[in-house]
Order: structure tokens, then C-alpha cells, then sequence
């Protein structure tokens, strides 16, 4: 029998505890309007991502600093209730949180 080797890259939903990078987003479930909240022990650059359950992007933002802690209030005042998906991108993490919106 043939042998396979499987590599995984860039797991979603795994926090540790040592995570450089971390993401917290509240309130959640949310309205549409919440605070997206990255704390990171390094100075990076980030890619903020958030997409609906069949993948649509409602919100992206490019070249985000992070130098300790970023705090930024978003507003998905037009998405329709249902589970989102926020992405924190960097050159070695990602990390991805599940955003309720229930208006």
C-alpha cells in the first residue's frame, strides 16, 4: 500500500496559549456593530478579512499595524443575520474567528 503525507498549514480555529498573535471580537452575537481587538506580542502587519457562510467578503481592510494592540470599531450594518467569519491574516498566523450578526 502506498504511504501519504499530510502537512497542514495555517490551522483555523486553534488558539494557544503562546499564540503571538491573538483576536477577540465583542459584543458578540453583535447587531452589526462591534470591536475587533489584536493583541500581538510583535510588530506586524495584518490583513482583516470577514466573510459570510458561503464565503462572500463583506469587509476587508489591507496593511493594518499592529504594534502591541489594534482596537477598531466595525460596522456590518447591512449584512443580513447569520454566521460570519473573521480573518486576522499575518506573514505566520492566521487566526479566525465565528461573528454571529441577529439584528
Amino acid at each position: 500500500s502506498a504511504a501519504h503525507e499530510v502537512m497542514v498549514y495555517n490551522s483555523v480555529g486553534i488558539d494557544t496559549p503562546d499564540a503571538n498573535v491573538n483576536l477577540s471580537v465583542s459584543p458578540n452575537p453583535t447587531t452589526g456593530q462591534f470591536v475587533l481587538k489584536v493583541n500581538s506580542k510583535n510588530e506586524e502587519v495584518c490583513s482583516i478579512k470577514i466573510t459570510n457562510a458561503v464565503h462572500k467578503v463583506v469587509y476587508s481592510s489591507n496593511d493594518v499595524q499592529v504594534n502591541g494592540s489594534y482596537t477598531q470599531n466595525i460596522d456590518l450594518g447591512n449584512a443580513s443575520n447569520g454566521l460570519y467569519f473573521v480573518t486576522l491574516k499575518t506573514n505566520d498566523y492566521t487566526v479566525t474567528k465565528k461573528l454571529v450578526v441577529r439584528k
